[in-house]
């Protein structure tokens, strides 16, 4: 199974910019409790190759593979994360 989890509230944004904090937003991350519960109960049911995790996700995906291009999504993607500029 691929687990897509978006964004995650851990460590590895701190780790990833070699121990510089930044800031999440909340209201965009969900808990890794709930990114785990959802992944498990899935891979369980065995039903599903690949899962999105999160609603608000899953929601975000749908809309914008039917309005944006992959290379129009993988461009607005790379402007909105500070590792790939």
């Amino acid at each position: 199974m691929a687990l897509l989890p978006g964004l995650t509230r851990t460590n590895f944004h701190n780790v990833a910019f070699e121990g510089q904090p930044q800031k999440m937003p909340d209201r965009l991350a969900y808990p890794p409790e709930v990114v785990v519960s959802e992944a498990l109960k899935i891979l369980k049911e065995r039903r599903l190759p690949a899962f999105i995790s999160g609603p608000r996700y899953r929601y975000m995906a749908a809309i914008a593979s039917r309005f944006f291009s992959r290379k129009k999504i993988i461009e607005m993607m790379g402007k909105n994360s500070p590792a790939l500029k």
